[in-house]
């Protein structure tokens, strides 16, 4: 059984896992090069021992049957809305959001692990009421399921995680055989809900969606973290200024460079090809994650794989679009390189996941 199990071991897929996650902790080394620790363990150290437990997390994922894994999915989604709630009693504030539960030397971010839990929960309910989606109930149940986490986030504020959870809900929609009209219908709503929207957006959030517009028109306030990612990237030039050598990075004018904006200290420091290099290795990661979805076994691991996926394809593409100036500032972490131990401990649990589901394809 070990033998078979490996013979569909999905190595490209675990291989890219790995290289993402030491390339991010080359990065993280870089970008808090010269911080002072004060006695506590440093970012890299912490980040190492993460990697650890998150290879710990993608082992049992693997090695659990993912039927079994979305049999737990109720509980594990209470328990994450539990978190969730908790959070906006005790957790620790930063820069104004109240985001971590500390717990010892280390802070946890629930919003991280909903994510999963909602990609779980939702493959269960859908697979459940597969061919039932004339039905408006049916329906009902799944957005009630977005919803709930969605609000509770939001109230952290956590205005990026709660977007993210909304693609990964409308394209397991569409992986669920969800007819066009009701998809369209829940894109037409939200699109018109979107001026009422604005007024529920703290000061801070609506200073980022106007800077987006025109960076100058506040240089060192809302505009300055695009206004130096932008100045970062572009210094890196073809071939980069090399690690531990990127001025915007090692001088902190780039804020949050160990976490939002370590794709800018990517670019400084490693150049146009080393971004290219890092895409690539993202972009084998997708496909194989595609390649797992379509040719899964039964439609729960099709939906669950799905789910992951888009998960992967919306955070990369927000994290890389924010840096370059694309999009405004979410506050979305690169999955696997940027610093954060429950988006690493997410990220490769989901791996953990989608190998699991290949290991049950015969397929391949």
């Amino acid at each position: 059984m070990l033998k078979r199990t490996f013979k569909n071991f999905n190595w490209s897929l675990f291989i890219a896992a790995v290289l993402l996650s030491v390339i991010g902790i080359i990065l993280i080394r870089s970008s808090t090069h010269g911080r002072v620790s004060s006695g506590q363990l440093s970012l890299p150290l912490k980040q190492i021992l993460w990697l650890i437990l998150g290879f710990t997390a993608l082992i049992i994922s693997f090695r659990t049957d993912y039927h079994l894994l979305i049999s737990l999915a109720i509980p594990f989604y209470a328990i994450t809305i539990f978190l969730l709630l908790l959070v906006l009693i005790f957790g620790e504030s930063r820069w104004g959001a109240q985001r971590w539960l500390q717990i010892g030397g280390f802070a946890l971010q629930p919003s991280e692990f909903m994510k999963i839990s909602l990609i779980l929960i939702l493959a269960y309910q859908l697979e459940q009421q597969k061919g039932n989606f004339f039905q408006i109930k049916s329906l009902a149940v799944s957005t009630g399921l977005l919803l709930l986490p969605m609000a509770v986030i939001f109230k952290q504020p956590d205005l990026g995680t709660a977007i993210i959870l909304f693609p990964i809900y409308l394209g397991m929609l569409y992986l669920s055989g969800v007819r066009n009209k009701h998809l369209i219908g829940i894109m037409v709503t939200v699109l018109s809900l979107l001026p009422i929207f604005w007024f529920l957006l703290k000061d801070y959030q609506k200073a980022r969606l106007l800077v987006f517009l025109n960076p100058n028109s506040d240089p060192l306030g809302s505009g300055y973290s695009i206004i130096q990612s932008k100045i970062a990237i572009g210094s890196g030039g073809l071939l980069g200024k090399g690690w531990l050598s990127g001025t915007q990075t090692q001088l902190h004018f780039l804020p949050e460079h160990h976490t939002d904006f370590i794709f800018s200290v990517l670019g400084e420091e490693w150049g146009f090809l080393g971004a290219i290099f890092v895409i690539s290795i993202f972009i084998v990661l997708i496909r194989q994650g595609l390649k797992i979805c379509f040719n899964a076994r039964d439609t729960l691991g099709s939906l669950l794989a799905g789910g992951i996926v888009i998960m992967f394809i919306t955070q990369i593409f927000v994290n890389i679009a924010v840096t370059m100036g694309i999009l405004p500032a979410t506050g979305i972490p690169l999955p696997f390189i940027s610093y954060g131990g429950s988006s690493l401990l997410v990220s490769l649990f989901s791996i953990g996941i989608l190998l699991n589901i290949q290991s049950k394809s015969f397929l391949f």
